[in-house]
């Protein structure tokens, strides 16, 4: 595995390595390209039309060979779990990571029972494919939302 392809979040199981059928059938339309281009070069060698379109297509074949296409990067957010200290609240409060977050960091009056504060318990990341299928409050925002993990 080079460093591009290393992922920290999961475990690398050489039983559970597979070639796709995608990469299979690629693999099998370049050598198609470049076999087809040799067999036209070696057969076709007096016609200089054929000739080109074999030396054409053995070209097209090993320059789709090196193509790898674009790697997609994973998003990953970071978001701060604030939870109220009050024993009889336990409110909790998603929000997205800002510098100097910490864990235990004091972040105000809690906005449902001002007995207690909120603080900030938890930091962690999470992939997510698209932003817009979840929604985060912000300090200054009038809605907030309960995460749905307990």
């Amino acid at each position: 595995m080079t460093d591009e392809e290393f992922d920290e979040d999961e475990e690398y199981d050489p039983e559970e390595t597979r070639i796709p059928v995608k990469t299979i059938l690629k693999a099998l339309g370049l050598m198609g390209f470049v076999v087809t281009g040799m067999l036209i070069v070696n057969y076709f060698w007096q016609d200089p039309y054929l000739n080109m379109l074999g030396f054409m297509l053995v070209c097209v074949g090993s320059c789709l060979a090196g193509y790898k296409g674009k790697k997609r990067k994973k998003v990953k957010h970071v978001y701060s779990l604030f939870k109220c200290t009050s024993s009889a609240c336990g409110i909790k409060e998603l929000r997205e990571f800002k510098e100097g977050d910490y864990v235990f960091k004091r972040g105000g009056l809690c906005w449902k029972c001002d007995d207690g504060s909120m603080e900030i318990a938890q930091i962690f990341s999470v992939e997510l494919e698209d932003k817009d299928k979840i929604k985060i409050s912000t300090p200054d925002a009038s809605k907030r939302i309960e995460p749905p993990f307990p």
